[in-house]
């Protein structure tokens, strides 16, 4: 191909022979003029002006390749005598390029740029020397049985080259879409963990099937698989599939989602959800314990949400006073204390009932409103304590204590 493309270029055919070189101008010029429109954008941090100057490196060779593709189209309709060699090599050179800008715009590494170039490089000079399909027959008349299916040296390294190009890019792409979610301010944080989750693992099984594919081994026989694989889930793999299912069932009714207060029906676990997988929940308490609890159990047993709707919360202090108590006081006190703390909301505002009567004094119940209940929750109640036992000690109101008498009888010798 490489003998044939430099006797092509001592034809007279000027108009094919400058088409390519005006073709890769444009895409130069059109590039550095989309590169100046994006300058002049005055909002650079939508979503739309982000993919724009991440997509911008492949303004040129995408550009130059479409006009040399359409050009050499219309040239051979208009009866241009086009020589194939040639085209071919112009598009190799071209596919290289764009290959490299998909790279750089991918990974925007030099390091992995430059060496997606040399690879690039390395196979244009096969291609172009006819020293390509010379290795690809000497590979493929090297090759072994793996049961009925015959398996080549070639088959073999097509299958290692592109479960890594696969993996790599799928991981690639799988950042960006995640970096694109956060950025979606006007979805839900479950709503950008399930999207990512279902891009993730769709992207995953199609690197898989391609790489599969490329060994020539028939997808169909993957039935067989699935029947195993039905048969493990159903005895040794139930747990991992019911917490799997679990989560994806949480991601779509958005009960549970990250910075939510949860408390479980076992009490023992109350605090923040930190992080939701595909296989458990993790809940940081309030004294900085992480508890991985699996999805199963916000499935099968009662939790309890105390943001699921909104973050406004309810503070209950029961407080005891003695029977000695001018009552109205102390209902005003506790009114008033309430009132003064900066984090109590005037709407509904602060409430004192009075629950009922024991045998050492009486109870009472002070409710206060927050705006987070998440935030200072042990605190705010900690400072109206302390501010009630101020003020009930300013103005002599006791609190109620147990009070045990002890009665001693002497027992004396009667006189005889």
């Amino acid at each position: 191909m490489l003998n044939s493309f430099l006797e092509y270029l001592s034809t007279q055919n000027k108009l094919v022979l400058l088409w390519p070189p005006g073709a890769f101008i444009s895409g130069v010029f059109l590039f550095l003029a989309l590169r100046s429109h994006y300058r002049s954008l005055h909002d650079k941090t939508t979503l739309l002006a982000r993919w724009y100057r991440r997509l911008l490196p492949l303004a040129a060779p995408g550009i130059a390749m479409l006009l040399l593709v359409v050009g050499m189209a219309v040239l051979q309709k208009k009866g241009v005598a086009v020589d194939p060699p040639y085209v071919a090599c112009i598009r190799a050179i071209w596919a290289s390029w764009l290959i490299v800008a998909c790279i750089y715009v991918l990974t925007h590494s030099r390091a992995k740029t430059i060496a997606a170039g040399i690879i690039a490089a390395i196979f244009a000079f096969l291609s172009l020397s006819d020293l390509l399909p010379g290795i690809i027959r000497f590979l493929s008349d090297i090759s072994f049985n793996l049961g009925k299916i015959e398996i080549s040296a070639y088959q073999v390294c097509k299958f290692i080259v592109s479960i890594v190009l696969l993996v790599w890019l799928t991981s690639a792409m799988n950042r960006g879409m995640g970096l694109t979610l956060q950025h979606m301010r006007n979805l839900r944080p479950s709503t950008r963990q399930l999207l990512n989750s279902v891009f993730r693992v769709f992207m995953y099984m199609i690197a898989g099937l391609v790489a599969l594919s490329t060994l020539g081994i028939d997808l169909t026989a993957f039935a067989v698989f699935g029947g195993a694989l039905g048969v493990g889930l159903g005895f040794g793999l139930q747990k991992i599939a019911s917490n799997f299912i679990s989560g994806l069932i949480l991601l779509f009714e958005r009960s549970i989602e990250v910075d939510d207060m949860i408390e479980m029906h076992n009490g023992d676990t109350f605090g923040t959800v930190r992080q939701t997988g595909p296989r458990y929940t993790l809940i940081e308490t309030f004294d900085n314990r992480k508890i991985m609890v699996p999805n199963e159990d916000f499935i099968s047993q009662r939790v309890t949400n105390w943001t699921l709707s909104n973050t406004r919360g309810l503070i209950k202090l029961p407080i005891s006073v003695s029977y000695e108590a001018d009552l109205e006081l102390a209902k005003e006190l506790l009114l008033e204390t309430a009132r003064e703390h900066p984090r109590a909301l005037t709407e509904p505002p602060p409430a004192c009932l009075l629950m009922g009567f024991t045998d050492l004094g009486v109870n009472m119940q002070l409710n206060i409103w927050v705006g987070d209940i998440r935030e200072k929750r042990m605190t705010t109640q900690s400072e109206v304590l302390m501010a009630i036992w101020k003020k009930f000690a300013a103005h002599n109101i006791g609190l109620p204590h147990q009070v045990r008498e002890s009665h001693y009888r002497s027992l004396k010798k009667p006189k005889e």
